[in-house]
């Protein structure tokens, strides 16, 4: 009896020493012991893969929705932007704006007919890039570039931020958009079609995407020769002393 519980003591005691054996080097192993499905590093790798095939998802979807980019003939202003004034005007002075915005349209009523005025004096050369901020604005914004097509861009871009349908959070249909065209004299086919077939989504995405890379974060901005203005509603103040400073 003795001896028999002395060799149950010794096979407990081998078997406690193996136990621990096995512990100590799954220690040592660490995260080998785990199933290559559950690591860490597998698992975040994974996650990035997934991210970046949603980006490329979204990125595709992105473009079959804005379409391949065209730029339009009277781009003719800095960066591809609508311009008026001449070339030689001594101030630059450039507004990234959504034609949503209902600041952007605090600015075209208050401001904007003073910067008019220093354009037809010579003094001032004004540039509008059309960018997005609001949900349904991609579609105002092709519309006004359509409406560049037919000689019409600046009287459009007054009429829409006139009639602004910032209250309705789909923005203004492709109907609408069309019948404000006619209010300014716009009254082709080709505006239709453009409107309808969103022919300028692409380059108002790539000016969206280029005022980013400018810095551009609120509606609207302003830069007068090239400086951003912190308060764009002093941005006939800043024009006044640029007209002070030579070139």
């Amino acid at each position: 009896m003795a001896k028999s519980q002395a060799r149950d003591n010794q096979v407990n005691r081998n078997s406690t020493g193996q136990a621990r054996g096995l512990s100590r080097a799954a220690r040592r192993r660490g995260d080998r012991g785990r199933p290559r499905w559950s690591h860490p590093a597998v698992i975040i790798g994974a996650l990035a893969v997934l991210g970046g095939i949603g980006y490329l998802i979204q990125s595709r979807r992105a473009d079959r929705e804005t379409g391949s980019v065209k730029r339009p003939a009277h781009a003719l202003g800095p960066g591809g932007s609508e311009v008026i004034g001449p070339e030689d005007a001594p101030v630059l002075v450039e507004e990234y704006g959504d034609f949503e915005c209902e600041r952007c349209a605090e600015f075209q009523k208050k401001l904007e007919p003073e910067i008019r005025k220093l354009v037809d004096q010579g003094k001032v050369r004004f540039a509008y890039y059309p960018v997005l901020t609001k949900p349904g604005a991609l579609v105002a914004a092709n519309a006004g570039i359509c409406a560049g097509d037919q000689g019409a861009f600046w009287p459009y871009h007054d009429y829409l931020f006139a009639n602004q349908t910032a209250g309705n959070p789909g923005g203004p249909t492709p109907e609408q958009l069309i019948q404000f065209g006619r209010q300014v004299g716009i009254d082709s086919p080709a505006f239709a079609a453009c409107v309808n077939n969103g022919t300028y989504n692409g380059w108002v995405s790539q000016f969206t995407a280029g005022a980013a890379v400018r810095g551009v974060r609120l509606m609207p901005t302003v830069f007068v020769n090239g400086r951003a203005l912190p308060d764009p509603f002093r941005a006939v103040e800043a024009i006044e002393e640029a007209l002070k400073t030579p070139k």
